[in-house]
Parts: C-alpha cells; structure tokens; sequence
C-alpha cells in the first residue's frame, strides 16, 4: 500500500468514527445534559452572588417576588457586588456554554435562546447595580438604624436617655401613646407595609439622624417612654426597623430597573427550564 493510500485510509476512519460519535445518541445525551447543568449551575451561582452567598438557592424554582424579596434582604452592598462578582459570573457562564455538533438542533436552538436571555441579563444588571451603589450612603444610614435598634435591646438600660431613645421619639410620632409592643408594630405595619415605607425611612434621617448619631435635637416626648418596649420579645426592635427599611428597598428597586432585572431573570429561568426539557428529551430511551 501507497503512504498516500494508507494516509487517505487513515482519514477516511477518522471520518468515520467523527460520524459516529457526533450521530451516538448517548453522546449526544451527554453533551446535551451537560449543557443544561452547566446552564443551571450558572445562573444559581449568579442568583447566590446576588443574595450574599446564601446557600441553596434555586433560581429555577423561585418566582419572581421571592427574587425581590431577596434583593431588599440582601441590599447592603449589592450595587458594588453585583459589579465586582455577579457581572463577570455571567461573562464567565456564557463563555463555557458552547455547543458541537452532537447536540440535537433542539437543544440548540433552546440554547441559543438560554444565550440571549444571558445577555439581557448582563445588561439589566449592569444598570441596576450602577443605579444601586449610587444610594450606597442613604442604604449605610438605614443600616445603622438597625444597628442601633439591635445594640438598645440587647444592652441594658443606662442611667440616662441614650441617643437611641432619644431617636425613637424624634421618629415616632405620639410613641408616648403606645402602651406596648403590639401598638408600636401596627404603627409599623401601617406605615411600612400598607404606607410609602421610603417617604418615613427618609424623614427619619433627614429629622433624627443626627439624634441618633449623638447630637442634639427637639424633644416633643419624653425618651423615656421608649424604656416600656426593652422587654419586648428579643430583636424585636431589630424586626420592627429591619422590615421598615426592606420594604423602603423595595422602592428603589422598582424605582432603579428592577422590573428589568426580574424580567430578564424570569426570562433566564424559561430559557434555562426549556434547555433542560430538550435535553431531557435527547436521551435515549
């Protein structure tokens, strides 16, 4: 035999056993299912980035207000996070979604589709996280609201009104009123939950925060009354304010794109459950 015989013979194997492995339907399941984990995997990375690290979050499994219930838990930081961290995860996901000729058209053409969804979600979320760290000094005052709400319930009582006492009357409007814990809540809950949660977060640092931070303000109440609610049930006080400025988060993320982010997220979700029913559908039976 020729080398030139013998070298043809050799490719034309090499054809041959390409053929069949790109036409092995087990290969091809492989690699379909491959994609569609890769594709999950992906996107739960890019969802934990979002909520601080929390474990076990499913975003093929979690509906649109969950997802933004768990951005206004997960606030404090999230602008700089989601450039730093959760941005380049998408670039880093899109880069190892490639598909070979041994995926069914179908899941190609799901995958196409995963791919533009990925893309719109760059895009929101580059938006939305530029928008976001631009509040970073209003979210650090609301923060330390909470802060001192915790430390006040947790420490005990000092021989003299503190700032936060002070800062809980200067909040609160007729708070000497409230005999127990049960009326400070609906005050909370009406204001918060059924009111405009950001025009009271907001009034209150612009009228108390220097109270809180240790300087002097107007009186109407006396500080003291605010003692009848240290006995409330532990963190009580870190619930009532914890709850008050994630309801005003919400607001801003309305107010900064996140209706984009959660459309693009929704989208993602359909595109990625629809890569997975068409792998699915690739493996033998």
């Amino acid at each position: 035999m020729k080398i030139r015989d013998r070298g043809a013979w050799c490719r034309g194997i090499a054809v041959v056993a390409w053929t069949q492995l790109r036409d092995d339907p087990v290969e091809s399941a492989k690699q379909s299912g491959a994609l569609a984990a890769t594709a999950k995997r992906g996107a739960n990375d890019f969802i934990r980035c979002v909520a601080a690290d929390e474990p076990d979050l499913d975003l093929w499994r979690k509906n649109d207000l969950f997802v933004k219930d768990m951005i206004a838990k997960h606030y404090s930081g999230l602008g700089n996070r989601m450039r730093d961290r959760c941005i380049p995860s998408l670039g880093k996901l899109r880069s190892s979604l490639k598909k070979d000729r041994r995926v069914p058209e179908q899941v190609g053409a799901a995958l196409d589709r995963y791919k533009t969804a990925l893309a719109s979600l760059e895009t929101a979320t580059a938006q939305f996280a530029e928008k976001t760290a631009a509040r970073e000094n209003q979210e650090r005052t609301f923060r330390g609201i909470v802060t001192a709400a915790t430390e006040w319930q947790a420490a005990p009582l000092a021989s003299e009104p503190t700032s936060f006492e002070r800062f809980m009357v200067c909040a609160v409007p007729g708070l000497e009123t409230m005999p127990d814990g049960e009326k400070l809540f609906r005050f909370f809950a009406d204001t918060c939950v059924h009111g405009d949660p950001m025009a009271f977060m907001t009034k209150t640092q612009r009228d108390c925060g220097a109270v809180l931070s240790g300087g002097a303000g107007a009186a109407k109440q006396d500080p003291l009354v605010v003692r009848r609610f240290h006995t409330a049930p532990k963190d009580f006080m870190k619930f009532l304010w914890t709850g008050c400025a994630k309801d005003a988060y919400k607001v801003w993320i309305a107010a900064d794109g996140g209706g984009d982010l959660l459309k693009s997220l929704s989208e993602l979700r359909d595109a990625g459950t629809r890569l997975a029913a068409e792998a699915l559908k690739a493996t033998p039976t």
